[in-house]
């Protein structure tokens, strides 16, 4: 998200309207940048009785090679715990006394922190974001607390047994083996478990100073609040922040898979009765051209699939296809669960309903599903949470299309021949990955396992036994 510095005011608001299935007002927002570079989206809703802040800061996991991703989610940790003004627990009290809730995530691309509270609030709401985001202290003691927390949220800091065992694919499951397939040479799947262990305090100093500049963040406000009164507030808080310079974020897109491929997983899981299996292609991102067509065949592999293997063959209870998409590029999988001896009636089912897709499909069809879609966008983006959950997500859009882009319009302008194209470009079965989660035991054989377990140490006690009394 290298966004362009502004050195004035820039005020309008978004070029495309809501459609019939649109929520109304989606993209009835008003938009702008600060002097010092600072992103800004608000939506007024009156009558709402709450206000969601978001503020999304261009900086992610991938920003970092292997074995230093873990470094913006300590940061992203570390802003919560202490301000030269509040303790840990104080801010914690002030959110509580003011009827808020806060939380944050660090994703692929960017970190996004986020606050819901009562609308008579919504001035403390923002002097809360300011000042964890500016004024957050970083000190050596919080480091220290901080990477004990996330180290017990990953379960513990790996030893160095696990790291091996994962370095050799050991523990690993079929679908991370099959993702590091379609995306070879990058940093989306690294060899090793991610670890806080060896951040310094200064490397975490080091990112703050390079991403958490204005230029590099947007600051998302909805819900009932004053419009004037809070460009005012935004201007002498966030308005008052040096500008900085903007990060170099060299987005790398890994080389497209060449061939065929099958994988399955070693001791993940463990113990287990059932298989998942699927197929896994390889795509593109949410700024390709080609993204609402991909969201389109997705959806229409998705009602197949629930017919074909769940309701036609009972092979599965849930069948499903979903994509995922960074930027620049993104997957596509198709799985279901399924008992251990339908593992290959479930692949024969999936590659069949690939291959229909390399023939163009009936426009009844097709209006079908666009029509399926379009029903659900009426249903999503109620809640001042909802909606500000979704502009935080499209921020990016500002840069690379100008404005938030109408999905609405984008999935009706999708014709038979764009699925067509899109499905004998992205879904061949010569580049799909097929992949296999089974366990490396049934409950039935580890049952059996233990029984014949003990039955032998029955015997080999009742054998002593004998011998000791024998003799």
């Amino acid at each position: 998200m290298r966004w362009m510095v502004c050195a004035c005011l820039i005020l309008f608001n978004a070029a495309v309207t809501a459609g019939e299935y649109s929520p109304p007002g989606l993209y009835d927002v008003e938009h702008y940048v600060l002097a010092n570079g600072l992103r800004v989206i608000l939506k007024p809703r009156e009558g709402a009785r709450s206000v969601s802040f978001r503020i999304v800061v261009g900086v992610g996991q991938h920003d970092y090679d292997c074995g230093w991703q873990e470094l913006p989610h300590f940061l992203e940790h570390l802003l919560f715990t202490g301000t030269s003004r509040h303790s840990e627990a104080e801010l914690e009290a002030l959110i509580e006394q003011h009827g808020g809730y806060s939380n944050a995530h660090t994703a692929a691309e960017e970190t996004v922190y986020e606050l819901d509270i009562y609308s008579r609030y919504a001035g403390f709401g923002l002097e809360f974001m300011h000042e964890i985001l500016s004024d957050s202290l970083l000190s050596p003691d919080d480091v220290e607390t901080s990477r004990g927390i996330i180290e017990r949220e990953a379960g513990g800091r790996p030893s160095a047994i696990q790291q091996w065992m994962y370095r050799h694919d050991i523990g690993r499951t079929a679908t991370d083996k099959a993702l590091r397939q379609l995306i070879p040479g990058s940093n989306y799947i690294c060899s090793e478990l991610e670890t806080v262990a060896h951040i310094s305090r200064d490397e975490i100093l080091e990112a703050y100073s390079r991403y958490y500049v204005p230029g590099n963040m947007a600051l998302i406000v909805v819900g009932d609040f004053s419009a004037d009164e809070m460009r005012q507030a935004i201007s002498e808080s966030f308005g008052a922040l040096p500008a900085g310079q903007l990060p170099e974020r060299p987005f790398r897109v890994p080389p497209l898979p060449g061939e065929f491929a099958a994988v399955q997983s070693t001791l993940a899981p463990v113990l287990g009765s059932d298989a998942e299996v699927g197929m896994a292609f390889r795509t593109v991102g949410m700024t390709s051209a080609d993204y609402y067509t991909l969201f389109v065949l997705q959806s229409y592999l998705d009602s197949r699939l629930y017919e074909t293997v769940r309701i036609e063959d009972g092979l599965a209870y849930s069948p499903a296809s979903e994509g995922g998409a960074l930027r620049d590029y993104g997957v596509m999988l198709v799985y279901a669960d399924v008992e251990l001896d339908a593992q290959d009636r479930v692949l024969d089912i999936m590659k069949r309903e690939v291959e229909r897709l390399q023939e163009p499909l009936d426009a009844e069809t097709v209006e079908q599903v666009k029509r399926k879609i379009l029903l659900q966008m009426v249903q999503g983006y109620e809640s001042n949470s909802e909606l500000a959950d979704y502009y935080a997500n499209s921020v990016f859009e500002y840069e690379t299309s100008g404005g938030l882009v109408d999905q609405e319009a984008r999935v009706e302008q999708v014709s038979v021949d764009d699925l067509h194209r899109v499905a004998t470009r992205y879904l061949s079965l010569d580049r799909a990955v097929v992949f296999r989660e089974v366990p490396t035991l049934t409950y039935g054989r580890f049952y059996t396992g233990i029984a014949l377990l003990i039955l032998l140490v029955l015997a080999a006690s009742g054998f002593t036994l004998y011998r000791r009394y024998r003799g």
